[in-house]
This record gives C-alpha cells, structure tokens and sequence, in this order.
C-alpha cells in the first residue's frame, strides 16, 4: 500500500483518500465535502498545521478552490478490527497508521495577497451616508444672480461619504507603526476604489484570541473615511473647503502644509 495524495492545495504531507471516500453534501446555500484517507501517525501534526495552521490561511480543497478546511478528525485505523498486526506493502504497520476525516466548507472572508509571500484574511463592509455642510449666506446668489444677504438665508449641502471597514482575520502580528504613521492621511492615487485624497484613514481597533495551541492570534479592524465632492467633472477631497467666489480649493496651514497629509503608502496596513 503506497500512502500518496494530499489533503490540501501544496500540502506535502502524503494522503491517501479510502475507496469509501469523498462525501458531499448540498443545498442551496452551501456545499461541503467530507474527505477520509490515512496517513502514518507520525505525520498526524504535520497534517493537522497544513490544514487548520494557528495563524493565517486555512488549508484549501486540493481541487475545489472555494472550499478550505473547516475540521479534522483523526482515530487509529485498521481494516478488520480482528486482526491486530497487519503490515502493509511498504513496511508500515496497520497500528501506525491514523484514519482522518477532513471536512471542507465555505469560507466568510477573502483571500488577498498582504504582500511579502503572505495571504490576508479580509471581510469588508460599507456605509453610506452624508455630512452637512453650512454654506454661508454671503457666499451665495439667487438663480437670478442676486446676492443673498448674510442674514437672509444660510444653506446646508450634504457632502457624500462612504465608511469602509475593513478586518483582517487571524494575523500573527499587527503593523503597529504603519497604523501610528497613516493616521489622519489620505490616500495618494487611487485606493479601495477612492480617488485621490479622497480616502481619510481614521482609525484601527485591534483584539486577540488564543488559537488551538495557545499562541495569540490578531484581528485587526482598519477604518477609513471617503468624502468626495462633485463639482461639474471634477472630484474634490478631504483637503478641499469651500471658498467664497472660486468654490471648492486646496487650503493648507501656516507651514504650507496639507490639512490632511498624504500617506506613502496604505498598503503598509495590509502587510
């Protein structure tokens, strides 16, 4: 008997699935396959990090890329339980080898490149919504090009926004110092689909859980602030403010400075 095959996509711990074996189940929302072979128990760890490692990306189904690993059962195997000393074909004994049954699932989360050889884990979320804002009365006309009075009227007009929240799943580390350093930045370009300087990261939240073997494991909660404002063809963001006679500009501080600097690189907070 030659122990061959593998339970998940690059695994190299060698599987070999049971003529009973795979099980698949199915309804209209989901699918899942069971999967029993054995392995020599020696290798039984090894099995058990490639498909459900402590941190990071779950094992994937060699062959059904959008099922991963969900759990791991493992028992003694032996063929007839009557017999108690059976030697297979490649010198391994029966009361060496380990019986497991892997069941492969959906998954809740993406599977994007962090850079760096890396997968993230990621769920994403969106809302929508408004910020308004009080034109002064001085800086408005009436449709007939009549200036409006400072104390006739003041107007509000609701600046579109969209908070995104992004969460990376199950990381071994956190980038403390790129979250410290893009704090209160815009983008530079394009990012998340936001344009540029459009994207305002606001923030982080960060919490742990013990994994199966007792070492940390990091969800990282990443939030960002788009506000974008259209003005004809044009698309302006958090570094503009509405100026009296020439509409939307750029304003900086004393030092020449950006109100909102940009970020090198946003996707330091992925790495």
């Amino acid at each position: 008997m030659t122990i061959a095959g593998r339970a998940v996509q690059s695994g190299l711990v060698p599987f070999e699935e049971l003529p009973s074996s795979p099980t698949i189940n199915a309804d209209r929302k989901s699918r899942t396959v069971e999967r029993t072979g054995i392995i020599s128990w020696v290798n039984i760890d090894a099995l058990i990090l490639e498909c459900v490692p402590d941190v990071g990306v779950y094992g994937r189904h060699p062959t059904i890329t959008y099922l991963y690993v969900d759990t791991v059962k493992v028992k003694p195997y032996h063929p007839n339980p009557a017999i108690n000393d059976i030697t297979v074909s490649s010198g391994v004994a029966f009361h060496d080898i380990a019986e497991v049954t892997i069941s492969y699932a959906r998954v809740d989360f993406e599977r994007e490149s962090g850079g760096g050889g890396s997968d993230n884990l990621l769920t994403r979320k969106w809302s929508f919504s408004g910020e308004l804002m009080t034109l002064p009365g001085n800086q408005l006309k009436w449709i007939d090009g009549t200036p409006v009075q400072q104390e006739e009227i003041s107007a509000s007009k609701l600046i579109p926004s969209i908070e995104h929240s992004i969460t990376l799943l199950r990381r071994p580390s956190i980038p403390w110092t790129a979250i410290r350093e893009n704090i209160g930045k815009v983008c530079d370009g394009t990012f998340e689909g936001a344009t540029d300087e459009t994207l305002l990261f606001s923030g982080a939240e960060v919490s742990f859980e013990f994994n199966a073997t007792g070492s940390k494991m990091f969800t990282l909660d990443l939030r960002f602030n788009e506000r974008f404002i259209k003005q004809g063809a044009q698309t302006f963001g958090w570094n503009h403010f509405y100026r009296k006679g020439t509409g939307w500009q750029k304003l900086t501080d004393d030092q020449g400075e950006l109100i909102y600097p940009k970020s090198s690189d946003f996707a330091d907070l992925f790495a």
